[in-house]
């Protein structure tokens, strides 16, 4: 299946957004039934990218509420984090996926993976592929 779309209709960054949704299980490749899972949605059905990083921020609150941490030990969290990158200090959409789960213990039910990675593409402002505590 060819799929040609002009540059001048969507950006890379757009089309980036939009594999990100597609890719369900984050495996870094579209399967078929994740394609026909996307193209049967209906619009209405599909949540607006900021209801979902509402939802991802309602969902790191409740976590660190349950765990009793606190914004300052949650900076130091992510300071210290083993898959930081040491030279730039940032996270990757995948290290930050491990990131919620580990370490702030946001379950899957709480919290998709698919939301993470679309939560993830809405804060990465520069197109990056990565986020720092900036």
């Amino acid at each position: 299946l060819d799929l040609k779309i002009s540059e001048r209709l969507i950006s890379d960054k757009q089309l980036e957004q939009v594999f990100s949704q597609m890719d369900e299980d984050g495996g870094g490749a579209i399967e078929f039934n994740e394609l026909l899972d996307f193209v049967q949605q209906k619009a209405e059905k599909r949540y607006r990218e900021e209801d979902i990083v509402n939802s991802v921020g309602r969902a790191v609150r409740l976590s660190l509420i349950r765990n009793k941490i606190l914004i300052r030990e949650l900076e130091d969290k992510f300071r210290n984090y083993d898959d930081l990158d040491p030279n730039t200090g940032e996270l990757g959409p995948r290290e930050m996926r491990r990131f919620f789960r580990n370490v702030l213990e946001v379950s899957k039910h709480e919290c998709s993976d698919r939301n993470l990675r679309i939560a993830f593409s809405a804060m990465d402002d520069d197109g990056s592929g990565s986020m720092s505590t900036e």
